[in-house]
């Protein structure tokens, strides 16, 4: 896939906004076809998850240390019922914070 061949150039990448589509964020993966998308990603500074989100397994964001901003674009309560494995937020920086009722601009 295109995001397969030009992970390396992602590495670089400083914010990321994840599609509607997507319901599941396991370990390095967002779906069974992009395996390892999210580990070891040093630069990520911020990421856009959707309300659509249902799930976040155990060491989702493993290796983004200087993730300090999680927005969601739902609310609190939304955010709440996500089912969030162990450890999910583990690797991620210890000032990470997280923005509810996120509007992308």
């Amino acid at each position: 896939s295109f995001l397969k061949t030009h992970l390396l150039y992602f590495t670089k990448l400083i914010g990321i906004t994840l599609p509607d589509e997507i319901t599941t964020i396991t370990k390095g993966s967002t779906s069974s076809s992009t395996k390892n998308i999210f580990s070891n990603f040093p630069n990520l500074h911020s990421i856009v998850i959707p309300n659509s989100v249902t799930s976040i397994g155990d060491e989702a964001f493993y290796g983004c240390t200087k993730l300090t901003s999680i927005n969601y674009t739902g609310n609190k309560e939304q955010w709440e019922t996500i089912s969030k494995g162990t450890d999910w937020n583990k690797y991620v920086h210890s000032d990470c914070q997280t923005v509810f009722n996120y509007v992308n601009e």
